[in-house]
């Protein structure tokens, strides 16, 4: 409910004041009464009046002065003031324009002429306020490197302020009519995760939702992330869409998961001196008379080691992925067995893995790095066994052709069914999922998200739910397929 205009009555005269807010209540105005000029710049400080009714002939600061003083105030000197007088000469018309008065009024005078007058400046300035308002908010706008987009409620763009007509390739002439936003955004661009998509705008408006331009020879990956909110006033609706590029954070990320690789690397060779210097003492020690403290100590040393050992390997295998991801050929179709079995040797667990090819595709070849391959079936095997009762899942992994130049990798597992909420946190960029299926988090918060950023900047998609006809899991990973350049058959 928009608040009421405030009125800011200055006159000495008790009389006059009663008989303007006689005259004024009931248009539903907040009027506040000063008696002395003092008191009326007090009070127009506190109240902000959006008019100021001023009486001239006053003791100790007259009107001229008041009016004076309220127009060198920055906070105060736009407020429309009318001079309320018995003057009618030149001399005070010509004292009150000086003063800064916008108009007078001469006592005695209509209560219909009072009223007309009141509420004409009252919406004179209410327009003059929203157009200072909208020039300023134009300007900022204009100047903003985020962009904002103004939807009607059928999604048409009826405004787009500089960055958002550079990130979705617009004119910077008049809109179409009937460019929805949408349609807009596909222009270069995927939408992702695709779920959250499905139904906008009529859900999802504050989910995380990004639009990517996906890696190719000649540029890196671009990530917009977007963020919506519909407003209603009345028979009116619109969506306000905010766009922000959020391609340095996830290249930030990236680059500094790359540096840590690098460490890791380095701290592999003493971590695993370390902790066989200490197994092979433990074992020579068996075999003597060591004091128990010395025996407990050495327990405690190769424990430590051990743990030290296993959480490099996790950084190392974690951070596999900041290799840059790019669209190059990769490894075949027929040779996707061969890589699962080698990820399945360092999952930690008893995972059983078979795959089924579709014949068209058996030498076919995968449009992306085989590392990058590798990282991906390395934390979906992964998941397998950490989500499976007993750590021992059996994964079935199917290639079927999706479309040309695409192909469909389905991986089902036998472990824990995923529940609605879970599905949808689980493919949120750096947001540590885990916790969302075992209360905790592991430490490195990839995962999922880490196999959907690989996927999504290569251009394909990735949808995740539960099995129906079984407890598990189904990852669905849509994929580009390159010319493999192969002439021979290898059966």
């Amino acid at each position: 409910m928009p608040a009421r205009p405030v009125i800011l009555i200055v006159d000495d005269d008790p009389l006059n004041r009663m008989n303007l807010e006689a005259l004024l209540t009931p248009d539903g105005y907040d009027l506040h009464f000063a008696a002395t000029g003092a008191e009326a710049l007090v009070l127009a400080m506190e109240v902000h009046p959006d008019l100021v009714l001023l009486d001239v002939m006053m003791p100790e600061m007259d009107g001229y002065e008041v009016c004076r003083r309220l127009r060198a105030d920055p906070t105060l000197s736009e407020v429309p003031i009318v001079l309320v007088t018995v003057l009618d000469d030149e001399a005070s018309l010509v004292a009150g324009l000086e003063s800064g008065a916008d108009d007078f009024l001469s006592k005695p005078y209509s209560s219909v002429e009072l009223l007309a007058r009141v509420r004409s400046i009252l919406r004179t300035n209410r327009f003059r306020q929203l157009r200072i308002g909208r020039e300023r908010l134009a300007w900022v706008l204009d100047v903003a490197r985020s962009g904002f987009v103004v939807l009607d409620a059928e999604t048409h763009i009826v405004y787009a302020n500089t960055a958002a007509r550079r990130f979705l390739y617009l004119d910077d002439g008049p809109l179409p009519d009937d460019l929805c936003f949408r349609d807009a955004a596909r222009n270069g661009y995927e939408l992702r995760p695709a779920e959250a998509w499905g139904a906008w705008p009529a859900s999802h408006l504050e989910d995380r939702t990004y639009l990517v331009r996906h890696e190719d020879e000649t540029a890196p990956a671009f990530w917009l992330a977007v963020r919506m909110i519909a407003l209603s006033a009345g028979d009116h609706a619109e969506i306000i869409v905010y766009l922000r590029d959020v391609t340095a954070d996830v290249t930030e990320r990236r680059d500094m998961r790359a540096f840590h690789t690098t460490v890791a690397h380095k701290l592999r060779t003493p971590v695993n001196g370390l902790q066989t210097s200490l197994l092979l003492m433990q074992m020579e020690g068996a075999g003597l008379d060591l004091p128990p403290a010395f025996a407990q100590m050495l327990d405690m040393a190769v424990q430590s080691a051990e743990r030290l050992n296993a959480t490099v390997e996790d950084v190392v295998a974690f951070l596999g992925s900041s290799r840059l991801v790019a669209v190059e050929t990769g490894p075949l179709l027929i040779d996707l067995q061969r890589l699962l079995n080698g990820v399945v040797k360092g999952c930690g667990g008893d995972v059983e893995v078979a795959t089924e090819i579709a014949p068209a595709l058996r030498h076919a070849r995968i449009g992306m790095k085989e590392a990058a391959l590798r990282t991906i079936f390395q934390e979906l095997l992964e998941n397998s066994c950490k989500f499976h009762p007993d750590h021992t899942p059996v994964v079935v992994v199917t290639a079927a052709q999706a479309t040309a130049g695409r192909v469909t990798l389905r991986v089902v597992d036998d472990g824990t069914t995923m529940t609605a909420q879970q599905v949808e946190w689980a493919l949120q960029p750096y947001i540590q999922g885990e916790k969302y299926f075992t209360g905790e988090a592991p430490g490195t918060g990839l995962g999922l998200p880490t196999v959907a950023m690989i996927v999504w900047q290569l251009g394909g998609d990735i949808h995740i739910k539960s099995r129906r006809d079984a407890p598990g899991v189904v990852v669905e990973l849509t994929l580009p397929l390159v010319e493999s350049g192969d002439d021979g058959d290898a059966g």
